[in-house]
């Protein structure tokens, strides 16, 4: 997959808990011009959130506290949804009937990892199958990362991790949910419970 330049473009980031923060600061990190989004108003935020809303504002970020982005979601090239958010919500519907890609962290993280990924999903078994897979990797090629569910968001490290390193995700059916071209090298469905 070729790596996205996000320099100069306008994304809307939506969900302000680990993966929404590790979101936007890539993202700033590449000289996107971004939007960040969640429900709660900032007095109900918690200081953790408070603190990332203040950073990212410093940073020139646009804020949409306090409610759904319905009526500002025309104006962005992307938008990156946190697995929290269902992805049939109205304004998400609205943005793909408008044709403006929504995706999630882990698809943003995928977009510019250099490094191979191995990805675990399921009901269950899906930390344990991580640990282990991620420990061997680390042993095996030195600056290996085990992220997603378990430890660090994706887009926290993803573009800092070696092309010569594997990169191990616990996933769930919520971040799946949001993938567009997200392709793991090796990728493993474990037990499944309706």
């Amino acid at each position: 997959m070729d790596k996205p330049d996000f320099t100069g473009a306008r994304v809307m980031v939506c969900g302000l808990m680990r993966s929404g923060m590790a979101a936007a600061r890539l993202l700033l990190s590449g000289g996107a011009d971004i939007c960040v989004a969640d429900v709660k108003p900032y007095e109900q935020m918690d200081p953790l959130q408070r603190a990332f809303v203040d950073e990212v504002k410093g940073l020139g970020a646009e804020l949409y506290l306090g409610g759904n982005p319905d009526d500002i979601i025309n104006r962005f090239n992307y938008i990156v949804i946190s697995p929290g958010i269902p992805i049939d919500t109205p304004f998400i519907e609205k943005a793909r009937d408008m044709g403006i890609p929504v995706i999630g962290e882990l698809e943003l993280g995928s977009m510019v990892c250099d490094a191979p990924i191995i990805a675990f999903t399921g009901t269950n078994g899906k930390t344990s199958a991580s640990t282990i897979a991620g420990d061997i990797m680390k042993i095996h090629a030195p600056g290996s990362e085990t992220l997603g569910n378990i430890g660090a968001a994706f887009c926290e490290k993803a573009a800092k991790i070696p092309r010569d390193a594997w990169v191990t995700l616990e996933v769930s059916s919520f971040q799946l949910e949001s993938v567009r071209a997200f392709r793991p090298h090796i990728a493993a469905v474990l037990n499944i419970k309706e």
